[in-house]
């Protein structure tokens, strides 16, 4: 009876904090951008260092709160392509680099998928042919290889 009380007595007076599980829920929601944000903090923290400019300077160039600048560097903050593009521009360094859409490049991609579906398929043929049996195979820069090292050309 005494340790039942002594529970009751505990649970009214703990202090139940859900404050950590709340974060960590929400890095591991937001892991993608806050992946992409730290690697941005770090790209703004060495052009800072090499060019000996403090984060009051940048935040007096961007026209921004240090304490924004601050969240930057810390990779706190979920960038708009906005603060990017002004980042880049005061800094003069890339930050986010997005190729260049050309059918030509996609064209390219497909062919290259196309011709590598085929030379497995070949190989895996040949195999089935020769052993009997099917293997598993990684196509990577037109080379084919597989777990029983037979490396034939197509």
């Amino acid at each position: 009876m005494a340790v039942k009380n002594l529970i009751t007595k505990l649970n009214k007076v703990a202090i139940v904090d859900s404050t950590w599980q709340k974060k960590a829920q929400e890095r591991i929601d937001n892991k993608d951008w806050l992946k992409l944000s730290a690697q941005i903090a770090i790209r703004v923290l060495r052009s800072l260092r090499a060019k000996g400019w403090s984060q009051k300077k940048l935040a007096e160039i961007l026209g921004v709160s240090d304490q924004f600048i601050s969240k930057i560097v810390k990779g706190n903050v979920n960038l708009t392509l906005e603060t990017i593009s002004k980042l880049e521009s005061a800094l003069m360094i890339k930050l986010i680099d997005i190729p260049r859409y050309s059918v030509e490049t996609e064209l390219e991609n497909y062919i290259c998928s196309a011709v590598n579906e085929i030379r497995k398929s070949v190989v895996t043929e040949r195999i089935t042919q020769e052993y009997d049996t099917e293997a598993d195979f990684t196509c990577t820069a037109g080379k084919i290889a597989h777990d029983d090292n037979y490396n034939e050309a197509a």
